[in-house]
């Protein structure tokens, strides 16, 4: 069985790939033909992707994308997130909660990542 995206998730991938830059563009293409896998451990998730061969890369090979954050209800400290990319293709998303157990659920958040009319992907 294929795992899916919780909302949670759905949304901080939105914040993380907006944008009007076009290696950003080429990510959101390749999340919507990917499919994933989730590791959950007591403080932290990964998710893993995998994009279809035929899914254009992006020219920057491997990198990450990270100094976001998110204030979640029921959490005192938050969460931070980092996206890698290798090859040209999403890899996997981290995501890490500082000082307490990861939720079980997160329905309540606002994420704190930098202005997406600003954002580009590192060399």
């Amino acid at each position: 069985m294929t795992a899916t995206l919780t909302d949670f998730e759905s949304a901080l991938l939105k914040q993380i790939l907006d944008g009007d830059e076009p290696n950003l563009c080429l990510l959101r293409m390749q999340l919507a033909h990917s499919s994933i896998s989730r590791e959950l451990t007591a403080v932290d998730f990964y998710i893993d992707f995998d994009v279809p061969e035929n899914c254009p890369t992006i020219s920057i090979g491997s990198c990450h994308i990270g100094g976001g954050g998110a204030d979640i209800d029921g959490l005192v400290y938050g969460a931070g997130f980092v996206l890698f990319l290798s090859e040209g293709k999403l890899r996997t998303l981290a995501a890490y909660f500082y000082d307490e157990p990861r939720p079980e659920e997160i329905e309540e958040c606002v994420f704190k990542y930098p202005c997406s009319s600003q954002r580009t992907l590192p060399c």
